[in-house]
Order: C-alpha cells, then sequence, then structure tokens
C-alpha cells in the first residue's frame, strides 16, 4: 500500500499541476500584483476518513481476511499431510517416500505463491482505488479554493505551522463525499489459481497393495 509521506507529496504534485492558481497568462508586470492567498489542506486525512476512503478500507480488510484464512486452512491441511505421510514411512519405500514428499511439498509451494499472488493483487487494487479518490479529490481542493478566491493551497504534510483559519479541508472533504461516496474494490485473484494441498488418504493402501 502507499506509503502516507509519499502519498502526500503525490498530491501536493498534482495540486500543482492542476494549475490550482488558475492565474491567466498575463504579462509578468501584471502577475507580480496578484495577492497571495494561501488555503491548507489536510488531504491525507481527508482521503482515508472520506465515505470512499472508509468503503475501500473496509473492502480491503474483509479481503485480508479472507486470504489469511485461506492461509491458515491450507497450512493445517500441510501440516496433516506431513503427519500422515510420516505415520505411513514404514510402509514405504524411501524412494516412494521421498517422491510422496517432494509431491506434498509442491503442492504447499504452489499454493503458497497462489495466496502470495492474491496478497500482492489486494495491494495493488487499495493502492489503485487510493488514486481514484486523489484524482477525484484534487479537481475538488481546485473549486474550493477558486471560491474562496484563494491563489495557493498546499498540503498539511508539507507545512510546520498554519493558522487554522487557512484550512479548508472541511469543507473539501464534504464536497469529496457528494462526489464520490463510495469506490469499488476488485476481488484480488492471483494469476494462477494454486494446488489444494491434499492428504495421502490412500498411500497407505497403496504400499500394501504393492506389496502383496
Amino acid at each position: 500500500m502507499m506509503n502516507i509521506h509519499a502519498r502526500t507529496l503525490a498530491i501536493a504534485a498534482l495540486v500543482a499541476l492542476s494549475g490550482l492558481c488558475g492565474a491567466p497568462s498575463t504579462p509578468a508586470a501584471a502577475q507580480q500584483s496578484v495577492p497571495l492567498v494561501v488555503g491548507v489542506v489536510n488531504a491525507d486525512t481527508i482521503v482515508d476518513q472520506s465515505k470512499a476512503g472508509k468503503s475501500l478500507k473496509a473492502q480491503a480488510e474483509q479481503q485480508q481476511k479472507a486470504i489469511k484464512a485461506d492461509f491458515q486452512r491450507q497450512q493445517k491441511l500441510f501440516d496433516d499431510a506431513n503427519q500422515k505421510l510420516a505415520a505411513q514411512s514404514a510402509t514405504l519405500a524411501p524412494e516412494d517416500l521421498q517422491k510422496k514428499r517432494a509431491d506434498l511439498q509442491r503442492q504447499a509451494d504452489s499454493q503458497s505463491k497462489s495466496l502470495t499472488l492474491r496478497q500482492r493483487s489486494l495491494d495493488q487494487a487499495f493502492a489503485k482505488g487510493q488514486d481514484q479518490i486523489v484524482q477525484v479529490l484534487v479537481p475538488v481542493i481546485r473549486d474550493v479554493a477558486k471560491s474562496h478566491g484563494l491563489t495557493l493551497v498546499v498540503t498539511k504534510g508539507v507545512t510546520p505551522y498554519f493558522d487554522p483559519s487557512y484550512d479548508i479541508s472541511a469543507e473539501v472533504a464534504q464536497k469529496l463525499d457528494a462526489k464520490l461516496p463510495s469506490i469499488k474494490l476488485p476481488q484480488a485473484s492471483a494469476a494462477s489459481g494454486g494446488t489444494t494441498v491434499t492428504t495421502p488418504t490412500d498411500t497407505q493402501g497403496d504400499a500394501q497393495s504393492g506389496t502383496q
């Protein structure tokens, strides 16, 4: 997920690039007479506490729980299969035991890779969702700034001090919620489905039939 400091800088850059000041193309002498009217916005908190931000976080947490539950389930299956195979080791030829252990490990590795890819997919989807919120937030900041006659807006994260009267965060947050009340987080999925770990239930029977 995107680092908060990095997101602050990204928002600040987007605000700057969006032409927030809205100054028309005028001669340099005329531009010097334009007063500097500053506003401050707590962009990070707005993104996190917005309706869309909370919705995005709740969906991500739900998917995170599902991934964790699947990991624990597969780990238990792997442990059970390992114990069952160990109990059958006395009835198996060494090469058969080694082969079954290798097969079990391949299954576990495949499932672990699948869960890792799901987690990566979730992280990427969450970051993309936050970026979508920011893309809506920037024009909202610009509109609020223009309505107050501001010629410069800075993010709270990049200024050490400001008078609270300069803060336009509450109005920006309200307008953002009205414009983007929710956002859909895609379901995280792995590039390959992975293999479910299976217990060697028929291993002992196979060994016994092979010795008859």
